[in-house]
């Protein structure tokens, strides 16, 4: 009895083992550089490269261990966040900001000079 107790215990830590380790860390969707495309400004759209704005602008950068780099206006912060699948939860400068994620674009709104705004990033390949 106490052997074959065993031998189902074994199995258990061995399969408990496989599935540790080939589970999918739901992260692994953001993890990288993503570069801005769009940005509507006061409802209008344009291509992020139409508004003559330096490359290192706006830049995202999410890690694997939940943090990221998140630069605004040219400026970098060293942020975490917490990824729910359709948004994007970070901590910028200790205020916490949302950012939507649909279909492999991110999108962060933000209130620039009393104008509402929303960028819209893609992974950079």
């Amino acid at each position: 009895m106490i052997k074959r107790f065993a031998i189902i215990l074994s199995c258990f830590f061995a399969f408990s083992i496989f599935l540790i380790g080939c589970g999918n860390d739901k992260n692994n969707e953001i993890i990288g550089d993503w570069v801005p495309t769009t940005a509507t400004i006061n409802g209008t759209t344009v291509h992020y490269s139409s508004l003559g704005l330096e490359d290192d602008q706006f830049f995202l950068t999410f890690n694997s261990n939940g943090t990221c780099t998140v630069v605004l206006t040219g400026i970098s912060h060293n942020c975490t966040y917490t990824f729910n699948e359709t948004s994007i939860d970070i901590i910028i400068n200790n205020e916490e900001n949302k950012l939507g994620y649909e279909a492999g674009i991110i999108t962060y709104s933000l209130d620039y000079e009393n104008n509402p705004m929303q960028i819209s990033f893609t992974k950079k390949r």
